[in-house]
Parts: C-alpha cells; sequence; structure tokens
C-alpha cells in the first residue's frame, strides 16, 4: 500500500502544451521585430530635395527645391495652394526654410 502513493498517472501521448508554448515565443518575437521596424522606419521619412520647381503638382502637394533663390542653408518650400491665378496653373506658395 505504500509504494501506490509513489504512482504517476501515465502521460498523455499527445502533448499539445509545448507546441503551443512555441508557437507564441515566435509570435512575439515576430510582433517585436515588426513594431521596432515601425518606430525605426518613422525617423527616417524624409522628403526629397529637388534642383528645379517641378512644373506639374496637384493641390496641396509640398516640394523642397534647392536652387539658389533662398540664400546658404535654406530651402525653398512650394506648395501648390486651390486655385488658378490663369487657366491651368495652380496657385504657389513659397517661401524660404532653413535646412
Amino acid at each position: 500500500m505504500r509504494n501506490r502513493a509513489f504512482l504517476r498517472a501515465p502521460e498523455p501521448a499527445c502533448r499539445a502544451g509545448p507546441i503551443f508554448v512555441r508557437l507564441g515565443q515566435a509570435l512575439l518575437n515576430t510582433a517585436a521585430v515588426f513594431f521596432s521596424f515601425v518606430a525605426v522606419s518613422g525617423i527616417c521619412n524624409a522628403q526629397v530635395v529637388v534642383k528645379q520647381e517641378p512644373l506639374d503638382m496637384r493641390n496641396g502637394s509640398t516640394v523642397l527645391v534647392d536652387d539658389g533663390t533662398c540664400g546658404k542653408g535654406k530651402l525653398k518650400l512650394v506648395t501648390v495652394t486651390h486655385g488658378n491665378a490663369m487657366p491651368g496653373a495652380p496657385l504657389r506658395a513659397v517661401k524660404c526654410v532653413p535646412r
């Protein structure tokens, strides 16, 4: 009778626990890599600087132009506004901004 206290129940043939644990760890690792990629890519959202002002731009679009008209260390910020000065040509707001 004393030996019966040390007997254990047989283990099930199919152990699904460790598979789900590994799957959860893989999911957490994937999520961590994804969120770190998103955080880093948000920092690098620089706008391209062009040498000449483009002729065709849509309303609300903004372009940085380095054509030397604003002086050393400054860029020209060109924004297309609503309305037309003459038929077919959009109004442009221009101001100089530091680099």
